[in-house]
């Protein structure tokens, strides 16, 4: 459950109430954005599935494990010739 955002100079980090996720429905509706009455929800730039995978790198916060989500924009780039 999202529990809002924290701006540290230029940076806006979205923060979660502690607890877990019991289904991908919750996952899906995390807020990676909210600005202006604008929301982005994480479902509408990524796909959340339910699967396992082991890990290849590690999260921890308080020496307990978590799991750390880290949305960047890239650039589109253009097909050959400028066009789309």
């Amino acid at each position: 459950m999202s529990g809002g955002e924290i701006k540290t100079g230029q940076t806006t980090r979205s923060v979660r109430i502690a607890g877990e996720f019991t289904n991908t429905k919750e996952i899906e509706d995390i807020i990676v954005k909210h600005e202006e009455n604008n929301i982005v929800y994480l479902r509408d730039v990524a796909t959340v599935v339910y699967s396992f995978e082991d890990p290849t790198s590690y999260a921890r916060l308080n020496h307990k494990p978590v799991v750390s989500v880290q949305v960047i924009k890239k650039r589109r780039r253009e097909p050959a010739g400028g066009h789309r």
